[in-house]
């Protein structure tokens, strides 16, 4: 960024700041903020290596989702919230999975069985829903994203993927599953005036889009990882 840059948007915030309707937000990418931003969910166990599974989210979003955030922050401003929105739109993703943590030993025939399982599994394409609000299970932060419509076959592929989760001693997915993509974050309660405020500012634009589900991953620990390509 040069100086002529660097000036510009600091003129932008602070005309923001002075002009805040009753909150103020700052927007910050998850890489410019503190490690420790996010708590573990579980303490550190040593050879407990962490995992999740999704399906990477493909194509280019960058207008939608800026209009997404933007109407969040404004969401939060006009119910009188104030602090940090942290996005996370560098890896967006489908979850089909919580968050797990698998001995080394175990990892390779973990994967293995996700291979066989979803051998048969073909692609899918699904709408997005809705701009929606989740929180995680400790009631530490809350997310925004699009809720996915329902869709019988993708509840079907992870039932099959919680059916190897219990086997290794690790909790299905979320019954029901609702289905989404995160793209932003606060640490804290959205107030139910937020609420309010982003059903009237939701992107109708943004729900006329399909996501297309044709790979599933599997990443464990910083190493280890698997991708399988959906039959076309």
């Amino acid at each position: 960024m040069d100086l002529l840059e660097a000036y510009s948007s600091d003129e932008e915030d602070t005309e923001r700041s002075e002009n805040c309707p009753k909150g103020c937000v700052e927007v910050v990418s998850i890489h410019d903020v503190p490690a420790d931003t996010f708590e573990r969910s579980l303490p550190h166990v040593r050879g407990n290596w962490a995992g999740h599974i999704f399906s990477p989210l493909t194509g280019d979003w960058t207008e939608k989702i800026d209009a997404s955030i933007e109407n969040f922050r404004n969401a939060l401003e006009l119910a009188g919230w104030s602090g940090t929105v942290v996005t996370q739109t560098a890896r967006l993703h489908v979850s089909c999975s919580r968050p797990f943590f698998l001995q080394l030993a175990s990892v390779d025939s973990f994967m293995r069985e996700l291979r066989a399982s979803l051998s048969h599994e073909r692609a899918l394409a699904i709408q997005i829903d809705k701009e929606i609000i989740l929180s995680n299970d400790e009631g530490t932060r809350s997310f925004f994203g699009w809720k996915l419509d329902s869709n019988p076959a993708l509840a079907r592929l992870v039932r099959e993927l919680d059916a190897i989760m219990v086997k290794y001693n690790q909790k299905p997915y979320y019954d029901p599953p609702v289905f989404h993509i995160s793209l932003a974050s606060i640490q804290d309660e959205i107030p139910a005036e937020a609420l309010r405020y982003l059903q009237d500012l939701q992107e109708d634009n943004v729900f006329d889009s399909l996501v297309h589900i044709r790979q599933i991953s599997c990443t464990v620990g910083t190493t280890k990882r698997v991708d399988i390509s959906l039959l076309q």
